[in-house]
């Protein structure tokens, strides 16, 4: 299968730029601003340019401000399919039990799962959670997973409550703009996911900057969801084209790897997903709802 993906993908990026165009609509794949819209669309070119020539159709990125309007398109039809994080996924699959995950990324090292930390800056003088109790605190954006589920959950086994003992909570809106808001002294701690501080001297930030103070447990990566909307045909073809870029494969590689050394992209490949590889998401969400209605 993999053979016949490359054929297809190389055929496809002899076009000038390598990125394809094909006449009619184009399909629209969604994805939220987890970093700044214009890293994020480079880290995606390599995959929707793929996608453009497995579907002989264009294939138009789509960044959103987070996750909960990226989900009410998809159900809307506004896009055609999704990169939901794994909590926003949960939430849309509980109002329409419709969607389904197609697929979910692997990143490097072969992970299909991350982690989010609470980091403090290196000169500070906090060492566990304990020491944020009366301190300002960044998240970066209500829907985000590792940047305010997890750690929230991290927080509260602490004994610390993440609604009442800091004594200010801000949001960066995508991961790098919180990472920035600690780094200058904005907030005394910050969430966000591993891959964020380990690439924060790309942007000015060395990793040695910072220090972390707690882990969060695993999180699922994202789920790609295709919309009720999109018929069997376009389904099949979609999902086959992502199962197509096996981790480690010549194909991956070409499309994924080899373009991504200049970018922060670290996708290597993709793996058939199912709603149950997210079940312990649900928990999450569960304990957050129950701590809201103490």
């Amino acid at each position: 299968m993999a053979i016949g993906g490359l054929l297809i993908y190389q055929r496809g990026s002899s076009n000038a730029g390598g990125t394809p165009s094909f006449d009619g609509p184009a399909f629209k794949l969604g994805i939220t601003k987890y970093q700044p819209k214009e890293l994020v669309e480079k880290a995606m070119l390599p995959l929707t340019n793929y996608l453009s020539t497995s579907l002989e159709q264009n294939v138009e990125l789509v960044v959103v401000d987070d996750y909960s309007n990226l989900a009410d398109k998809l159900v809307r039809g506004e896009i055609h399919m999704a990169a939901l994080s794994s909590s926003s996924y949960v939430r849309a699959h509980e109002r329409n039990p419709e969607l389904a995950p197609l697929a979910m990324p692997v990143r490097k090292g072969g992970n299909t799962n991350y982690e989010g930390y609470i980091l403090v800056r290196k000169a500070s003088d906090i060492h566990t959670i304990e020491d944020l109790r009366g301190k300002v605190f960044c998240y970066v954006n209500p829907t985000s997973t590792s940047g305010y589920l997890y750690p929230r959950a991290v927080i509260r086994e602490a004994g610390l409550d993440p609604d009442r003992d800091f004594s200010a909570t801000r949001f960066g809106g995508d991961h790098l703009q919180t990472l920035k808001a600690l780094h200058k002294g904005a907030c005394d701690g910050a969430a966000t996911y591993a891959t964020n501080w380990h690439e924060g001297g790309k942007h000015d930030m060395p990793p040695q900057d910072f220090r972390p103070i707690a882990t969060t447990d695993r999180i699922p990566d994202d789920a790609y969801v295709l919309a009720p909307s999109v018929d069997a045909k376009k389904s099949a073809m979609v999902e086959k084209a992502l199962i197509e870029l096996e981790p480690g494969s010549k194909l991956a590689n070409e499309v994924l790897v080899e373009p991504a050394k200049d970018s922060s992209q670290d996708i290597v490949g993709f793996l058939a997903a199912s709603d149950k590889d997210y079940e312990s998401v649900r928990e999450y969400l569960r304990q957050e709802a129950r701590t809201k209605e103490q």
